[in-house]
């Protein structure tokens, strides 16, 4: 071979050498820097860029991020923004007139569907399992778990872990996700630890040896739309009410309050899902997550009006609808600093007591 030839190999070989290793190199802190790496650096389009274009990946476009589309749970592309998540939840024991409703809500609107049921409601159905009897269709928890829907568990009263109350309110919670768990296991229906929605009058949930067993949980009466943070491990959502009944009701004591967040006297009396949906969406696209009362579902005028607003935001661009435990499932696949530089950004403003937000109060996430 020539010399002229081993110049040439040579040189070929260092192109090559130097191509794969600009593509896997590593940087001061360790982290690989591969295809599909959030880029750093002064002037680099980051992932963690909230107001970045969607879908704008180098390597080409990747699946869009809404509702029907089973790939959005993924981490999300370089510049790419996150998905506006819709989430549905009902608290309470639902009649089978309710239940039937809520499903077929879900149903024809493409809702996630998530019901908190009390600790007392799963005992009911493990132990008519457990005593081989067959649980009647009227239990809530096997209505939910055989329509392939989402159970977490109500924690109010003795459960919440008050000094009130001198009973073993972990050993209650431990019971009650272990029943559940059982309920749902053998056929996979379950997959997922379960959440907790606290109506706790004190800031003691979880309560001590009862925390490894909840997945997530959900504190509600929040003024605006909020990302979730990590709190004693599991993520914490906040949720707004729809429509909330003030009467006889106790509002939970949020532990850990994010600084600088607004705050209200009270959660709306009416909630505008499309309004709310649209002005979070165009600001920093913080989860939606929305409670009902089972006894709302009895109300027809509320049950068509929340029809029709699902119905319109889960077919919006970019916006899933879904459960609580697949957006936690979507949490976890995410990069920590896209997460926070989410919850740096402009939340969507604070609701009125009319439930229209106001154009000049919008607070910084935690």
């Amino acid at each position: 071979m020539t010399r002229r030839r081993w110049l040439l190999v040579g040189s070929t070989l260092f192109f090559v050498l130097g191509l794969v290793a600009g593509l896997t190199w590593t940087d001061t802190g360790g982290v690989s820097r591969g295809p599909g790496a959030p880029s750093t650096g002064p002037g680099a389009a980051a992932v963690a860029d909230p107001a970045a274009r969607p879908g704008a990946d180098p390597g080409g476009q990747p699946e869009p991020l809404r509702s029907g589309n089973a790939g959005w749970l993924r981490p999300l592309a370089p510049a790419e923004r996150a998905p506006q998540l819709v989430l549905l939840a009902v608290e309470g024991t639902p009649t089978p007139g309710q239940w039937r409703r809520m499903t077929d809500l879900a149903t024809t609107t493409g809702a996630g569907l998530t019901v908190f049921l009390p600790a007392s409601a799963i005992g009911d159905a493990h132990e008519s399992r457990r005593s081989a009897a067959t649980p009647g269709r009227d239990s809530p928890v096997i209505r939910a778990l055989d329509g392939g829907h989402e159970v977490g568990l109500l924690v109010r009263g003795g459960d919440c872990g008050s000094p009130r109350h001198p009973a073993d309110s972990g050993a209650v919670i431990r019971r009650a996700v272990a029943q559940l768990e059982d309920l749902g296991g053998p056929d996979g229906r379950s997959s997922t630890p379960p959440g907790a929605l606290p109506r706790c009058e004190e800031a003691l949930f979880p309560s001590p040896n009862a925390g490894d067993r909840i997945g997530y949980t959900v504190w509600s009466h929040a003024t605006a739309p909020r990302w979730p943070a990590r709190q004693d491990g599991r993520w914490a959502l906040r949720a707004l009410d729809l429509g909330h009944d003030r009467t006889g009701a106790t509002t939970p004591t949020e532990p850990h309050r994010d600084p600088g967040t607004a705050t209200a006297s009270a959660a709306p009396d009416q909630v505008d899902v499309r309004d709310l949906h649209a002005s979070t969406r165009d600001s920093n696209r913080a989860p939606l997550v929305l409670t009902t009362r089972a006894a709302q579902w009895s109300d027809e005028r509320f049950v068509s009006d929340l029809r029709k607003d699902l119905a319109h935001v889960c077919l919006a661009e970019e916006t899933v609808c879904a459960t609580l435990a697949e957006a936690v499932e979507w949490l976890d696949l995410q990069n920590r600093d896209t997460l926070a530089a989410y919850r740096r950004t402009l939340v969507a403003p604070s609701l009125g007591a009319s439930g229209v937000a106001p154009g000049s109060e919008a607070g910084r996430a935690g």
